[in-house]
């Protein structure tokens, strides 16, 4: 659904033209191009980042107290199961970053790689500090692996970031690589 919205220029830069990133003959926001993205890219973005993580949301919050029997558990435990009790709804918060971030790479883009590159910075840096302050998993090595997880993401990051900015020595990139 966010490949209908990622658009390109291939034209000059103080006029230009986008076209569809996936198929560079279908040009954007024109013809057949803004009925396609706002009827089914804009409905599937409804459905996936709204409406289905707010009936999981209504289905946990309803199970609550229930989420240990073995019926509620049979059903959604693929949801909640290694998170702490008070933290059973952290897999919605995960895929919050997730879609966070695939924003940040589809309409970021669209600007300019730096942009794209420090905002996903922020996103993961923010989602380092949510981990940090929250603790959300049953077990304090999947804690640890998670912030581990995120710390290297970040790093790896900033490292993108570097090379797109700096026009640098080759040797000083060899020395960031390593």
């Amino acid at each position: 659904a966010f490949a209908l919205f990622q658009c390109t220029n291939l034209y000059r830069s103080d006029a230009p033209i986008n076209y569809l990133t996936m198929d560079y003959d279908i040009q954007c926001w024109h013809g057949d191009h803004s009925l396609w993205a706002l009827g089914l890219g804009l409905t599937s973005l409804v459905i996936w980042i709204a409406i289905l993580p707010s009936l999981i949301i209504i289905i946990l919050k309803m199970n609550q107290k229930r989420l240990n029997t073995a019926k509620v558990a049979k059903k959604y435990s693929f949801i909640y199961n290694g998170y702490s009790n008070k933290k059973y709804y952290w897999e919605l918060v995960v895929m919050i970053r997730k879609i966070t971030i695939i924003c940040i790479i589809i309409f970021a883009g669209m600007h300019s790689t730096n942009l794209q590159i420090f905002l996903c910075f922020i996103a993961i840096f923010l989602s380092y500090m949510i981990q940090v302050a929250n603790s959300p998993y049953s077990n304090n090595a999947l804690n640890e692996l998670e912030k581990a997880s995120l710390f290297s993401l970040g790093v790896v990051t900033v490292c993108a970031l570097y090379f797109q900015i700096i026009d640098s020595e080759k040797a000083f990139d060899v020395l960031v690589l390593i």
